[in-house]
């Protein structure tokens, strides 16, 4: 088959599933619209990168967000434009659609164009394109003040605007549950595709003085200043440890780091182990996340939930009866060569386009969430809703609820 991929390879999934795909014999395009820094080896078949990224590599510089964002627009923009033009080609050349982060063109635009080819669709959804502060919120109960200020500024009727294209275009779409909170439609979970297993040397250090190591893409979002508060408190009471807290390192590097390590503490709030989780788990690290488990009979990775209002106990549980919990690191290289293998992720991404049923299926944004005072769904995203709700809830599409909340 004819496999396109694209545009985003965030957290390396994207490539990771490009391998497994060619390993399976897929005759495999990987299309990025920027590098991704945290791994500058990867190879992908096309890099188009904007114009102006290109000339000034304004994503890599500390400037403020704003100024980024507004640069990022100005890209989207003309590239965009550029891309439209070769469109047509594009859907021509290929069987099959994955889409990661973005596509090349809006959703809305681009997804009619592709099924009026016959032509089929997976959206990877990877975090912060879908995850909305608010609805996390809701959902889960959780204070998110600690998160970077521009995930309380995303706009809702965008954010649901992508959801719904991909709810009604998509032949199936995978996820998890943190970020699901303003899916209807049902939907598969995602591993992480590891390309470096084989890389990974498989140790427990066990040291009568362990290392723990805390390693934040985004400090806000993964809790880094709990996390921190935490490792003091320890400190302070007389726990002996050594903590390294890493930033901005290649994933290389971070890849040594891990495999002399003998505690990962990976993030507080949403759901892991992500890629950092599951690399630690193939090191033979312990691993602690959060995990929730509430959905364990989908994914039960072995590793130590972890949560802003439980993490001191689990954290002093752990450095008091350390050698309870050699067992989950034992079992960590397992887990993660029996789900998150490039060629296991390649598969189970292609047997999604034959299965009906889907692994969860959502239920809060019709159940509970609820607008902000100051926000309004504007006419196109109601009457999105509604077509989505029709298709996938039909017992909700004229639900006196949804109408009360102002959602259709």
């Amino acid at each position: 088959m004819r496999i396109f991929l694209g545009c985003y390879d965030i957290a390396s999934v994207l490539s990771g599933i490009a391998e497994g795909l060619k390993m399976a014999g897929h005759d495999v395009t990987s299309f990025v619209m920027e590098r991704n820094l945290f791994y500058p080896t990867n190879n992908y078949d096309i890099v188009k990168e904007p114009f102006l990224e290109s000339k000034i590599r304004y994503q890599e510089k500390k400037i403020h967000w704003r100024i980024k964002l507004k640069l990022q627009k100005v890209d989207s923009f003309f590239f965009r434009k550029q891309m439209k033009k070769i469109t047509p080609r594009l859907i021509d050349e290929y069987d099959l659609f994955i889409f990661f982060w973005n596509p090349w063109i809006n959703e809305q635009d681009l997804f009619p164009l592709i099924k009026a080819k016959g032509k089929r669709i997976i959206c990877v959804q990877l975090g912060s394109d879908v995850r909305y502060v608010s609805a996390y919120k809701q959902e889960f109960g959780v204070e998110v003040n600690y998160w970077e200020k521009h995930f309380h500024l995303e706009n809702l009727n965008e954010k649901i605007r992508k959801i719904r294209v991909q709810e009604l275009f998509a032949d199936s779409i995978f996820s998890v549950p943190d970020q699901a909170g303003l899916l209807i439609r049902g939907y598969h979970h995602i591993h992480i595709p590891l390309t470096n297993i084989e890389k990974i040397i498989f140790t427990i250090p066990d040291r009568e003085v362990p290392i723990i190591i805390h390693a934040p893409s985004r400090t806000g979002l993964k809790g880094t200043a709990i996390i921190i508060k935490t490792i003091e408190r320890l400190k302070s009471e007389g726990f002996v440890f050594e903590f390294r807290l890493i930033q901005n390192m290649p994933n290389e590097d971070l890849l040594k780091e891990l495999t002399h390590a003998d505690i990962l503490i990976d993030q507080i709030f949403l759901h892991g182990p992500g890629v950092l989780g599951t690399e630690a788990m193939a090191a033979g690290t312990l691993v602690a996340t959060r995990f929730f488990e509430e959905y364990k009979h989908i994914f039960n990775p072995p590793v130590v939930d972890i949560k802003p209002d439980n993490i001191y106990e689990k954290m002093k549980h752990i450095l008091m009866n350390r050698a309870m919990y050699k067992e989950l690191q034992l079992q960590g290289r397992d887990f993660v060569e029996k789900n998150n293998t490039p060629q296991k992720v390649a598969e189970k991404i292609m047997n999604s386009l034959s299965i009906k049923t889907t692994e969860y299926q959502p239920s809060f944004f019709i159940d509970k969430f609820l607008l902000n005072t100051e926000q309004k769904l504007s006419k196109e995203i109601l009457r999105l809703n509604k077509e989505v709700i029709r298709k996938y809830s039909p017992l909700y599409t004229n639900s006196p609820s949804l109408i009360q909340r102002n959602l259709i």
